[in-house]
């Protein structure tokens, strides 16, 4: 999803729920050919919204602090 597509879903109203988990850089690439040019800036992605929503819209965030611990101790992984 891009920000236009953000843009355009705010626009027509749509009640869109996205789910983002950043992982930090673009991963299968890395499987592909590592390089420091896989590791990406961090966004705001709230601050994106927020700066494009003008008040028609709402987002929320929240952070999974120990998500490696929860799946090292799950059979997950």
């Amino acid at each position: 999803v891009t920000a236009q597509d953000v843009s355009t879903m705010l626009r027509y109203g749509q009640k869109t729920i996205i789910f983002l988990i950043n992982n930090g850089g673009y991963t299968i690439e890395v499987e592909i050919h590592d390089g420091p040019y896989n590791v990406i800036k961090n966004w705001n992605y709230t601050g994106l919204v927020d700066a494009i929503h003008n008040g028609e819209g709402n987002c929320w965030t929240t952070k999974v602090i120990k998500i490696l611990y929860i799946l090292l101790k799950t059979s997950f992984c």
